[in-house]
């Protein structure tokens, strides 16, 4: 044990403080001991903080533990953020949405995504985040959207999903096939760009002069 912590001394957040350290420092199963030395006043403290419990997550996870990952979680999505999560850090409201998305819970990631997006409008990753989720949200209708599943396609160009956004656009050109109208210049731009990160230099030319 580090000089000077002493279980039944030490408050709640030196203990929070030195697992948050050895965790974000890519320490995991430093971090994890720590935890088992917690006394039972830190450890039913901790399982109240949402990021305590994202951390704690994550290093289970880096450990091979993925059933205590998914535990540690899962008591952080029942947890309810103070401040509807607005006094977390940007990054961990990120994090968290990505979460509460890949468990179904695309209403509450979206409102994170909004979150951070007004106060960091620059923030490419919260745009994406936002767009899948509201995707995801609406499918029905999205599917009947050009603008809309070009707008899902940029975000998946953006992360270097380059097949799955050429797919979307080509959903939007069908879409505009069955509606009467030509598939607009932005998009052809678009399908260019696509083929431009492709290294294919002749194919985007080809493209972009339609």
């Amino acid at each position: 044990m580090p000089v000077g912590l002493r279980c039944s001394q030490t408050p709640p957040p030196a203990w929070r403080g030195l697992f948050m350290a050895q965790a974000q420092g890519g320490q995991p199963q430093q971090a994890l001991a720590v935890t088992k030395r917690f006394p039972s006043a830190v450890q039913a403290t901790l399982l109240a903080d949402p990021e305590y419990l994202m951390n704690l997550a994550t290093a289970y996870r880096a450990a091979g533990d993925d059933a205590k990952a998914s535990q540690a979680l899962k008591l952080a999505l029942n947890l309810p953020f103070p401040d509807g999560g607005k006094s977390m850090a940007a990054g961990l409201r990120l994090q968290y949405a990505a979460v509460l998305a890949a468990s179904g819970r695309q209403q509450q990631a979206a409102g994170l995504y909004r979150q951070v997006i007004v106060e960091q409008p620059d923030n490419s990753g919260a745009w994406q985040g936002l767009i899948l989720a509201q995707h995801l949200m609406h499918d029905d209708a999205a599917r009947r959207d050009p603008g809309f599943l070009s707008l899902i396609a940029s975000a998946y160009q953006q992360q270097g999903r380059l097949d799955e956004a050429e797919r979307l656009l080509e959903e939007a050109e069908a879409v505009l096939a069955q509606q009467g109208s030509k598939t607009s210049v932005d998009m052809e731009l678009q399908m260019a760009a696509i083929e431009l990160q492709r290294n294919h230099p002749e194919r985007a030319a080809t493209l972009s002069s339609r």
